[in-house]
């Protein structure tokens, strides 16, 4: 999974594009992705295949891509708020051990609110993400079935960050 990960990334870096400056008549559309490897909390089912027996995993991987609009202060909430951002987002968390762990996906709508500039080019924002996550699943070594852990296969994702 690492190898992969890797050569995907290289793969990005290589590929050639031209870069523009961004002007106020730019396209308010936009994409953007981002991989984080978050820590998960040490009372969790899901196996590490690395790990001992019985041990958990404590790192996994998150692949996100966002597609949103950025306001462009026409109306007056635009300004209200510093010229926002909102827009939908896809997230993916391919859990080590695979045949152990399921692959969990997230859907959610996100607002990112630019509440401080510190300059022309730097400012202070924070993120608020609510949606639905799914496939939270570990297989039970008894039954060898895929089995719930969070209490439901349908749950509600709420994410909020700097």
């Amino acid at each position: 999974m690492v190898t992969r990960a890797s050569a995907f990334v290289v793969c990005l870096l290589l590929w050639p594009g031209v870069g523009f400056g961004q002007s106020v008549e730019s396209n308010l559309w936009f994409v953007r992705g981002g991989i984080a490897s978050p820590y998960i909390l040490p009372t969790n089912p899901f196996a590490a295949a690395q790990a001992g027996a019985g041990e958990p995993i404590h790192w996994a991987p998150n692949v996100t891509v966002e597609i949103g609009r950025r306001t462009d202060g026409s109306s007056q909430w635009h300004e209200l708020y510093g010229t926002p951002s909102y827009g939908v987002g896809f997230s993916f968390v391919p859990l080590p051990n695979s045949v152990e762990n399921d692959r969990p996906l997230e859907a959610y709508t996100f607002f990112s609110w630019p509440f401080a500039r510190l300059t022309s080019r730097l400012q202070v924002t924070t993120d608020l993400g609510m949606g639905l996550s799914w496939r939270w699943k570990h297989m039970n070594e008894e039954t060898e079935f895929y089995e719930n852990v969070l209490g439901s296969d349908l749950n509600a994702r709420i994410n909020w960050g700097f």
